[in-house]
């Protein structure tokens, strides 16, 4: 290996020697790759996976927020039931504001009609 600092670049090149031992070298290049469907999987992820035990795999992916995935059906449900309800107050704290607002246009609408007859 060496590298091209003439350059300014940084390169490294890397020449082979047909006398060098192959197996010296911290990259190795393997003919064999293990794909499972059409990804592949590097044989260290392969043997991690085989030292595993049933426990220790992890849970099915579900689907959604998986900030959620801890929580019973139950639990669920009822977040479910509670932003429901704290949907409903805010959209009656919302409906009072802009009533209220209305309201005072509506009367100030009135004063200038009544100023104009």
């Amino acid at each position: 290996m060496i590298t091209d600092s003439d350059s300014g670049y940084g390169t490294t090149v890397i020449t082979r020697d047909d006398d060098d031992d192959e197996d010296t070298g911290t990259i190795k290049k393997s003919k064999t790759i293990k794909k499972k469907g059409n990804t592949y999987v590097p044989p260290f992820m392969d043997h991690i996976k085989k030292q595993q035990t049933p426990e220790e795999k992890q849970p099915p992916k579900l689907q959604g927020n998986p900030k959620y995935a801890h929580l019973s059906l139950d639990q669920l449900k009822k977040m479910v039931e509670e932003i429901d309800i704290q949907k409903e107050k805010e959209i009656a704290v919302i409906r009072d504001k802009y009533a209220t607002h209305k309201r005072s246009l509506m009367n100030a609408i009135d004063e200038r009609s009544k100023q104009k007859v």
